[in-house]
Formats: C-alpha cells, sequence, structure tokens
C-alpha cells in the first residue's frame, strides 16, 4: 500500500516537473517573439499620440502605411524588395550582438558595400554567371573591410565599439555620397544618380523564372530568396555548429571563454 502511493506521489512529481520544463521552454520560445512584437506595438502608440498632438487622424495614417506597403501585387512586392538590403544590414548587427558586440555602423557598411556593388556593376562588362557573384563578393568584402577598422581598434586600443562603428558610419554614408555625386554620376543627369547598371549585373527577376501571374512585371528578383536563406544559414550556424556555439560563449562572457 505504502509502495502505491509513493508510485503515486512519484509519478505526481514527474508529470510537474515536466509541465515545468514545458512551460520554460514555451516561455523561452515565445519571449523573443513577444519583445519585437511589442516593440512594433508600442512605436504606432508612440506615433498615433504625436499625430493626435498635431492634429492628424493616426487611423488614416495608419490604413494608408499598410495600404502602400502590402495591398496590390507591385506594393506588395516593392515591400519586399526593401526589405533585401534591410534583412542583411539587420543580419549584419545581430551576428556581432550574438557575439557581445555592438555593431551601430552597419548604415555605412550597407553604403561601402553598395558603393563597391555599383563600381563593378557599371565599370566592367562580364558573363552574369560572373558578374553577379563578383559583385556580391564585392560589396560584403567592401561592408566587411568597414566593420573590420573598428573590429581592430576595439582588439588593439579596447576602444568601445559603439563609438568606433557610429563615426565610421557617418564617414561612409557621406564618401559614398560623394563618390555618386562626383565619381560614379551618370554625366547625363544632375540627379545624384549612378551610370546605368549592366543588365550582366542585375538578379534575375523571379517573375523570369516562376510564371505566377501575381509577379509579372514586377521588380522582385532573386535576391529576396537568398536573403531568407542567408538568414536561415545565420540562424543555423549560431544555434547549431561549433563555431555558433563559440560566437555566443564569447558573448555571454568574453573574459571566460
Amino acid at each position: 500500500m505504502k509502495t502505491n502511493i509513493r508510485d503515486k506521489e512519484k509519478n505526481i512529481i514527474e508529470r510537474k516537473n515536466k509541465n515545468k520544463f514545458k512551460d520554460n521552454k514555451l516561455s523561452k520560445t515565445l519571449l523573443p517573439m513577444l519583445v519585437p512584437v511589442g516593440m512594433i506595438f508600442f512605436s504606432f502608440f508612440v506615433g498615433a499620440i504625436i499625430m493626435l498632438i498635431f492634429g492628424y487622424n493616426p487611423i488614416k495614417a495608419y490604413v494608408s502605411l499598410m495600404r502602400g506597403a502590402f495591398v496590390g501585387n507591385l506594393n506588395l512586392t516593392q515591400t519586399l524588395l526593401n526589405s533585401v538590403p534591410l534583412i542583411f544590414t539587420g543580419l549584419a548587427v545581430a551576428f556581432a550582438f550574438r557575439c557581445g558586440l555592438f555593431n551601430i555602423g552597419a548604415e555605412g557598411q550597407l553604403y561601402l558595400g553598395s558603393l563597391a556593388s555599383t563600381y563593378l556593376a557599371t565599370a566592367i562588362v562580364l558573363p552574369a554567371i560572373l558578374h553577379v557573384p563578383l559583385i556580391l563578393i564585392a560589396g560584403a568584402l567592401a561592408g566587411g573591410l568597414w566593420a573590420f577598422l573598428p573590429g581592430i581598434l576595439k582588439a588593439k586600443t579596447g576602444s568601445h565599439e559603439v563609438i568606433t562603428t557610429m563615426m565610421m558610419s557617418w564617414i561612409g554614408v557621406f564618401f559614398s555620397s560623394y563618390v555618386i555625386r562626383n565619381i560614379l554620376r551618370d554625366p547625363r543627369t544632375d540627379l545624384p544618380v549612378s551610370k546605368t547598371i549592366y543588365k550582366s549585373a542585375e538578379l534575375i527577376k523571379i517573375d523570369k523564372i516562376l510564371p505566377i501571374p501575381a509577379l509579372k512585371g514586377t521588380r522582385l528578383h532573386i535576391g529576396f530568396f537568398i536573403a531568407i536563406l542567408t538568414a536561415l544559414l545565420i540562424w543555423y550556424i549560431i544555434k547549431k555548429t561549433t563555431i555558433g556555439y563559440e560566437v555566443r560563449a564569447v558573448g555571454f562572457n568574453p573574459y571566460a571563454s
């Protein structure tokens, strides 16, 4: 009789432990998702208050915002197209953050990478199978080198990466603006735009590969899928590989690691 009671108590304790484990696992999964979602709603709330102060209707403003971004094939595909550089820039910040570093200068790195890619896209002609990878590699290297300088300063002098990356970001933005306006500018116009990019340097548009009527005539290209695959690859490296574990260990405690 006593044995049966003890067995029942053990089963109850085991069930409680399992439920606690499930709750902890669920909370660990949901919390990282709830924080950015909560910040989005908070930003909408703050924006609504500001618009009300100046006499504007926030509901109409947000409805127009959503329609312009998501309603209609052209609007939706343009939103997805605009998200491509933002995804790559976000990955640059996220990877460094996992290592315990605050890369505030991602904008300048994006500009320098774009500048290098634009130069190769307008200065040379190659077969598309060579031209596109060359441009992507050049852009990644240029942005990486711009981030490498604050990294060296951090390692050699101990200077804080927030300050150095922020300063380098502004330098990168204004340097890119100068080059586009004075060196790479299209001589046929007074606008600050580069020369026309060669066809061999353009990413393949999705409507050329997939016969989807909704995508016909849109500018969405395979760069969107490349960005998604890159994000999944970074997640896999961080979560599932030895290198990712080492990166996270440095982020948790750089001295102990």
